[in-house]
């Protein structure tokens, strides 16, 4: 099952070196209340992410985001939250990631 990731300069090397942990991120505490991984099923529903609410929410942030790409076994449980998005509450180990490409948008 592959599917994708956006993150900042910040959270890169950490997440490539210890994966991704559920969390409640600045961006998601005005809508979560349940510690989540966010993925996107294809790289398309990222991009358009990416040049709409997504994109929006990183409007001032002055470094660079990343696309992840995660390669998880079949068995892997995730949760489809909607048509453009998946979540996992449980962690994603390091091996199953791997590093796509910087966005320029």
């Amino acid at each position: 099952m592959i599917l994708y990731h956006v993150t900042t300069d910040e959270s890169l090397d950490s997440i490539l070196k210890n994966g991704l942990k559920p969390l409640i991120g600045e961006r998601s505490i005005k809508i979560e209340n349940i510690p989540a991984i966010y993925l996107f099923p294809n790289i398309d529903y990222l991009t358009d992410a990416l040049y709409g609410w997504l994109g929006d929410e990183f409007e001032d942030y002055n470094g660079n985001l990343h696309t992840l790409k995660i390669n998880l076994p079949e068995s892997f449980q995730v949760e489809n939250t909607c048509e453009y998005e998946v979540c996992s509450y449980n962690p994603i180990p390091s091996k199953y990631i791997s590093y796509l490409r910087k966005e320029d948008f």
